[in-house]
């Protein structure tokens, strides 16, 4: 079996994930408005850090506060692999004509020269990086190549990342409203997330979730839309479900996506329905922290995880009046339900999309 453990996040909610749960109890958002860099522009309604901490040293600090959740002298670091998952790194460097700091892979290399894992890996594939890198972590000690794997993901909200997306009439003139009918586009956000995932169940101090691993899908259908049919996140779920063991109707809770955007929303609608689960109650946290990016997968499973070991579904915050194609069952006030599997999908540009399972241990 391998366990998913340890897991931190910072976020502008909070410098813990436990802070960035009280936050989400409490239906808080760090979701603000900002100039434009154009004053003839409308503002942009992100969330953001507050300081100045340096995106690299950031990340320090979220494995710092992970490794307080394991067994230090039962982790070999030798059978260790670092994946490291965003969208665009620290693309910010760009701007002071740094190049080489804006390199995906300097991140990479920062990482490794403080935490001393064997290998260093990149993952980049949109915004399901964060799940990939679980799946890749999963399939990597499954396959005995290692035992432990340090996952982290992290992005900001970069100049040149909300330009792409105003390009795409992508973004919200206001609050992001995921799965209503008068929703118009997404926040983004930024964040930072770390977790261990192992083979080990004595290296965590607190309980793990079992993950399941996970599958991925390609819809080939557009370079920023999604398939209308969902058929991408259809066969990544279908399969994720199918590697572990389960049926739809063994899941108690969708870790959805729900970026807000017309399509993308209606498109997971359509896939949820196609396998049988519009029943299944379902949410997005693009209302508390905005859309994370490459991020976004990983601190959203760990937010899964806090669902599970609390037994409450979050509720979708924006979200007033169902609007997707398909019938989903979203609620708009936190519920008490028995969690014991979960369901996390995503989906992102070029047609990629990704789904994993996770099970509460008993």
């Amino acid at each position: 079996m391998i366990y998913l453990g340890a897991g931190n996040i910072i976020s502008p909610l909070g410098s813990t994930t436990s802070e960035n749960w009280s936050s989400m109890l409490r239906y808080e958002s760090e979701i603000k408005a900002y100039d434009s860099q154009r004053s003839e522009d409308p503002k942009l309604f992100l969330s953001r850090f507050n300081d100045a901490i340096e995106f690299n040293h950031r990340i320090k600090q979220c494995i710092d506060q992970s490794l307080l959740g394991i067994e230090k002298e039962k982790l070999d670091w030798a059978r260790t692999i670092l994946i490291f998952s965003s969208t665009k790194a620290d693309v910010e460097q760009l701007e002071d004509r740094n190049i080489e700091k804006a390199l995906l892979d300097s991140t990479n290399q920062f990482i490794l020269k403080h935490f001393p894992a064997a290998q260093g890996i990149t993952v980049s594939n949109a915004c399901i990086s964060g799940i990939t890198a679980l799946i890749l972590a999963h399939d990597l000690i499954a396959t005995k190549q290692y035992d432990n794997a340090l996952v982290v993901a992290a992005d900001n909200c970069s100049t040149f990342v909300s330009e792409g997306f105003k390009s795409f009439y992508a973004i919200a003139p206001s609050f992001c409203k995921p799965y209503d009918v008068n929703r118009e586009g997404i926040n983004l956000g930024e964040g930072v997330a770390s977790a261990f995932v192992s083979s080990n169940l004595s290296l965590f101090k607190v309980q793990p979730v079992l993950l399941h691993g996970g599958a991925s899908a390609n819809d080939a259908n557009h370079i920023s839309g999604p398939s209308r049919t969902g058929e991408g996140l259809f066969r990544a779920t279908a399969r994720a479900l199918k590697q572990a063991n389960k049926k739809a109707s063994d899941i108690d809770y969708i870790s959805a996506h729900g970026t807000a955007t017309r399509y993308n929303d209606d498109m997971e609608s359509v896939a949820i329905e196609r396998l049988g689960m519009q029943k299944t109650p379902l949410n997005s946290l693009k209302g508390y922290i905005g859309h994370t990016l490459g991020a976004a997968g990983l601190i959203e499973t760990l937010i899964a995880v806090e669902q599970m070991k609390n037994d409450t579904v979050l509720a979708t915050k924006g979200f007033e009046e169902a609007g997707t194609v398909q019938e989903i069952n979203v609620f708009s006030t936190h519920q008490h339900k028995k969690i014991n599997s979960v369901l996390k999908n995503g989906s992102g540009f070029g047609g990629c999309n990704a789904a994993i399972i996770l099970e509460k241990l008993t």
